[in-house]
C-alpha cells in the first residue's frame, strides 16, 4: 500500500446506546457503526497500513463486516489515504467565498418606535449615538430603490435569482407613506423586468398599526408580513409595550386577526426571552393561536443587552430550538432558523452563512440613505461605507465588503475542528464584535447551539434510518 489510511481531520464521531456515528464535518454523511465493529476499526487499518495479514489479528466478528464499514469511512472522507486531500477540501471551500453580491435589502423606514422593549439594543444604541429620529423620505427611498437595482442588474446570471427587500425599522408602519410607495414602485419596476420577477417584500411589524387597508395592498402585491412576538400574551407583555407603558398582546391579536380574516398568510418573529422560555409550551403554541403559517426563533444577542441573561439561556435556548423544530416539523410548519441547518444537513450541503450581511450579499439602509451591512450597528454606522446617491459603488471592491464576503467558520481557524463547520454559518457577527471587538469572533451561545443542533440531527437520521429498515422487514 503506498499511502496510509487514516481519519480526516474533519472526522468526528457522536456515541449513543451502542452505536457510534463517524461523519465528516465538510461532508454531512454519517455512518453508523455498532460498537462491536468499532472496537476493531483502529486495529484492522493498523493492519492495513502495515501490511499485516488480517489473520494475525484477534477479530471476533466477520471480517467482511469490517471491510464494508471502512469502505463506507472512506467513501464519505471519514477515512482518507492522502492527507493532502483535507488542505485541497478547505482550500477548496475557502475558495468559493469573497464574491459580495446583493441579494437582500433591508430598509429602515424609520428609526422611531412605539414600543419599548425591555431587551432593545437598537434604541439603546440610537440613544447613545445620539441620533435624531426621523423617517426615510420618499426621495431617499426611491433613490435607494435605484442603488438596489443598480447593484443587483450588473451580474446577469444572478439577476433572476431570488431577492428580498425587507422593511424594517424602528417600527417601519410609523411610516406608512413610504412603505406604501416602496411597495407599488416594486411592483411597477418588476412588471418592466428592471427588479426580478422572484424578488420578494418582507414587512417586519409590530403589528399595532396594521389597518384593513394595508392588509388587502399587502395582500395584492403578495408582500410577506412578520408579525413580532415573544410568545403568548403573558410572556409578550412582560418584555413589550408601548412607549406609555400600556400592553401590546391585544394589538398583534388584532393585526393576526385581520390577516386571517383576509386570508393573507403571515409569519410571526418569535423573539426568545427568558419569559418565553419559561413558558415553552405557551410559546411554541402561539404559532396556532395567532393562525400563523411560519415562523423564526429569534434568539437574544448575547452582547451588550439593555437587560442581563441568565447563566444558563444558552443552553436553555438550544435546547427549545430542537424540541420546537420537532414538533412544528410534525405539524407541518416550517421554523426558519432549524430549517437552514436541517436542509444543509439533509443535503450533504456546506452552510457558510448564518445572515446575508456575512457573505457580503445584503445591503441596509438607513432612514437618511446611508448604506452598511448590518442593521445591529445602525447605532454607530460602523460598517456603513456608502450612500444612496453612490451608483458607482462596487461592493465587490469594496474592502469591508470583502471582509464580510469571507466572515465565514470555514476561514475562522478556531472554528475548523468543530464538528458543527458545516451546518453552522457562523452566527451573528455583531455579537463577536461587541464582545471581542471583530467581526471574526464567535458567540458561545450560538456555538452551543449549532454543536447540539447537529448531534440531535444525527440521532434523528439513525431514528429514522432504523425505523424504515424496521418496516421493511415487518413487511
Amino acid at each position: 500500500m503506498d499511502k496510509r489510511l487514516e481519519f480526516s481531520r474533519f472526522a468526528h464521531s457522536f456515541s449513543k446506546d451502542g452505536i457510534r456515528a463517524y461523519f465528516n464535518s465538510l461532508r454531512l454523511k454519517p455512518v453508523f457503526v455498532p460498537n462491536e465493529i468499532d472496537e476493531f476499526l483502529l486495529p484492522y487499518i493498523d493492519a492495513l497500513n502495515k501490511q499485516k495479514s488480517l489473520n494475525q489479528i484477534e477479530i471476533d466478528v466477520p471480517i467482511a463486516e469490517i471491510k464494508n464499514t471502512v469502505d463506507q469511512l472512506i467513501k464519505n472522507k471519514i477515512v482518507i489515504s492522502d492527507p493532502l486531500f483535507d488542505e485541497a477540501v478547505i482550500t477548496h471551500f475557502k475558495g468559493t467565498l469573497g464574491k459580495p453580491y446583493i441579494k437582500t435589502a433591508f430598509l429602515l423606514l424609520t428609526n422611531r418606535c412605539n414600543f419599548n422593549c425591555s431587551y432593545c439594543f437598537v434604541e439603546k444604541d440610537i440613544i447613545a449615538n445620539k441620533q435624531t429620529l426621523i423617517n426615510m423620505s420618499i426621495e431617499t427611498a426611491l433613490k435607494t430603490l435605484d442603488f438596489f437595482t443598480e447593484m443587483i442588474r450588473r451580474d446577469q446570471d444572478q439577476f433572476e435569482e431570488e431577492k428580498s427587500i425587507i422593511l424594517y425599522g424602528g417600527e417601519p408602519l410609523l411610516n406608512k407613506e413610504t412603505a406604501i410607495f416602496i411597495i407599488e414602485e416594486v411592483q411597477r419596476r418588476k412588471e418592466k423586468g428592471t427588479l426580478p420577477a422572484k424578488l420578494n417584500i418582507n414587512l417586519i411589524t409590530n403589528g399595532s398599526l396594521v389597518t384593513p387597508a394595508l392588509v388587502a395592498l399587502f395582500k395584492k402585491h403578495g408582500v410577506k408580513m412578520s408579525l413580532s412576538v415573544d410568545g403568548n400574551e403573558e410572556s409578550t407583555n412582560a418584555c413589550r409595550c408601548f412607549t406609555n407603558g400600556k400592553p401590546v398582546y391585544q394589538e398583534i391579536s388584532r393585526a393576526a386577526a385581520l390577516c386571517r380574516d383576509a386570508d393573507l398568510p403571515f409569519g410571526l418573529s418569535v423573539t426568545l426571552s427568558e419569559e418565553s422560555l419559561d413558558n415553552e409550551e405557551a410559546t411554541m403554541n402561539v404559532v396556532n393561536e395567532l393562525g400563523a403559517v411560519s415562523l423564526g426563533l429569534n434568539p437574544l444577542l448575547n452582547a451588550d443587552l439593555p437587560i442581563e441573561l441568565k447563566p444558563d439561556y444558552g443552553v436553555r435556548t438550544a435546547d427549545f430550538l430542537i424540541r420546537a423544530y420537532k414538533k412544528f416539523r410534525a405539524e407541518g410548519i416550517s421554523e426558519d432558523r432549524m430549517m437552514r441547518k436541517a436542509l444543509a444537513f439533509a443535503h450533504s450541503s456546506i452552510y457558510p452563512f448564518d445572515c446575508e450581511a456575512a457573505g457580503g450579499n445584503q445591503i441596509v439602509v438607513s432612514p437618511e440613505g446611508e448604506v452598511g451591512l448590518c442593521h445591529g450597528f445602525i447605532g454607530d454606522k460602523k460598517y456603513f461605507v456608502t450612500t444612496v446617491d453612490n451608483l458607482e459603488f462596487k461592493p465587490e471592491e469594496d474592502p469591508v465588503y470583502l471582509e464580510w464576503a469571507k466572515r465565514s467558520p470555514i476561514s475562522i481557524d478556531g472554528c475548523q475542528d468543530c464538528p458543527a463547520l458545516g451546518i453552522c454559518g457562523g452566527g451573528c457577527a455583531l455579537v463577536g464584535y461587541r464582545n471581542e471587538g471583530s467581526i471574526w469572533n464567535v458567540d458561545s451561545n450560538f456555538c452551543l447551539h449549532a454543536q447540539k443542533t447537529l448531534e440531535w440531527m444525527v440521532w434523528d437520521l439513525y431514528d429514522t434510518m432504523t425505523e424504515e429498515i424496521g418496516k421493511i422487514f415487518d413487511g
